[in-house]
């Protein structure tokens, strides 16, 4: 359970990272459908 736990922490901290410190859906309203899709890929 802890590296279930630790590995969601670790994706939430590169979602955050990548939208600027702010929350997911705070972050996701402000970014273009393309730009995510791509970025969907990459992750």
């Amino acid at each position: 359970m802890a590296k279930k736990n630790k590995k969601f922490t670790k994706l939430n901290q590169k979602i955050k990272k990548y939208f600027g410190n702010d929350p997911f859906d705070v972050g996701i309203a402000r970014v273009d459908s393309m730009t995510l899709s791509i970025s969907i890929l990459v992750v």
